[in-house]
């Protein structure tokens, strides 16, 4: 499986790439709209989407397209081939809490593992479901995965035990190891980059990196609430780039930038002086 996950627009569109074009929000009530490169357009029912809330993973070998999104509560497999779901999986969730912290990643026999916050449910290489599984114990995040496992992490400190995990044949559970409690492998740095051409308010950059960071429904979009989501509750390493910054700070004036700016900065020092393995950096270009 050659999959990428998708990045989304200011406007809500995401490239596919390959031969499919783009992905945008459909006409017709639950459905969402594929533009290929000719400007043709076709609309694949069955799918409720809000764009903005979306994620999803598109394999362009096989045409294959994951979405999930907080109005579901469901991951659809879209054969874009011939226009129809392959798989609709429902997700387990507390009414009204929305679906959010959901992440996408390729195990090393192909397979797609999609975990959320109240499980994990992996898919074969040609989208059919090999099995789904549900979790009381809430806040389960996405931690890594070996040649046989999957392994998930307690988002929120656990008193019992940092995680679980799921044998990737079966997802039987299995002893989460001791080492993993003392020593974790070095994390890949997640690049997040801004566009400040794109950004001319607090309020545009709030809705952009919550986008990014997966921030869910219940954001404040101020910057208190972003020094507690960027201090507590986003896993690093995170690496933000914000280009143009010059272009925004002319756009929304430099006091609200000046603010903007010195929470980041001043998050990424707190992560220095703590020495955390989870350190997030900020560059402004």
């Amino acid at each position: 499986m050659a999959g990428r996950r998708l990045v989304f627009d200011s406007r809500g569109r995401a490239q596919l790439g390959g031969p499919w074009g783009e992905l945008f929000e459909g006409d017709r009530k639950g459905s969402v709209a594929i533009r290929n490169p000719y400007g043709g357009v076709r609309q694949l029912d069955g799918f409720r989407p809000e764009m903005r809330d979306i994620v999803g993973w598109v394999d362009t070998d096989r045409g294959l397209l994951w979405l999930a999104a907080t109005c579901c509560a469901a991951v659809a497999v879209l054969d874009l081939t011939v226009d129809e779901i392959v798989t609709s999986v429902d997700l387990a969730r507390e009414p009204d809490s929305g679906l959010c912290h959901i992440r996408f990643a390729e195990a090393p026999d192909e397979a797609l593992v999609c975990a959320y916050e109240h499980g994990v449910v992996v898919f074969e290489q040609d989208g059919r479901l090999r099995w789904s599984r549900e979790h009381a114990d809430l806040s389960l995040r996405l931690e890594r995965i070996d040649a046989e496992t999957v392994w998930l992490e307690h988002q929120l400190p656990h008193p019992r035990r940092r995680g679980i995990g799921m044998r990737l044949a079966d997802g039987v559970e299995v002893p989460w190891p001791a080492a993993a409690t003392r020593r974790r492998p070095p994390a890949e740095v997640r690049r997040v980059v801004l566009d400040g051409r794109l950004i001319a308010t607090e309020a545009e950059f709030h809705r952009r990196l919550a986008r990014e960071l997966d921030f869910g429904p219940y954001y404040g979009a101020n910057l208190s609430a972003l020094w507690d989501r960027l201090t507590t509750d986003v896993a690093g390493p995170v690496e933000l780039v914000w280009t143009a910054a010059d272009h925004s700070r002319a756009a929304m004036g430099a006091d609200a930038f000046d603010r903007i700016r010195d929470v980041l900065v001043h998050v990424a020092q707190d992560g220095l002086s703590r020495k955390r393995p989870d350190a997030f950096t900020v560059c402004f270009e």
